[in-house]
């Protein structure tokens, strides 16, 4: 018997991965990874949710209790999400996000693209 408390996922270069009906503590993808978290929570007790580098992560349908970050040349993609805390897009990331209420907008600290489908 054992109990976890927390835990991550970390989508490094080469990596291809869905991930669905979990709970995480923190989520990222990087390199070339290309990441989906479909219908799960971030909560936040690991870190925060990110993309970089070039890598690709979609979110479908997931309840982010905790920061999200696009960084470097990656490609987020937010969709039909909850986010509670900061969404931030740095360097030359493109951040999309359709039918996702962004509280407060997108913090955009580069040369990022925000893009706001509906």
């Amino acid at each position: 018997d054992s109990v976890v408390e927390v835990w991550n996922v970390y989508a490094a270069p080469c990596s291809r991965a869905t991930i669905r009906d979990c709970t995480l503590g923190e989520c990222w993808s990087m390199g070339d990874a290309e990441l989906t978290l479909e219908n799960s929570i971030c909560d936040g007790k690991g870190g925060y949710v990110t993309s970089m580098d070039r890598s690709t992560f979609r979110l479908v349908n997931c309840t982010l209790d905790s920061e999200v970050i696009a960084q470097g040349a990656s490609t987020m993609t937010l969709e039909k999400c909850r986010p509670s805390r900061r969404v931030s897009a740095s360097g030359e990331a493109t951040l999309r996000h359709a039918g996702t209420p962004v509280p407060g907008g997108v913090q955009q600290l580069g040369k990022e693209q925000v893009i706001e489908e509906r």
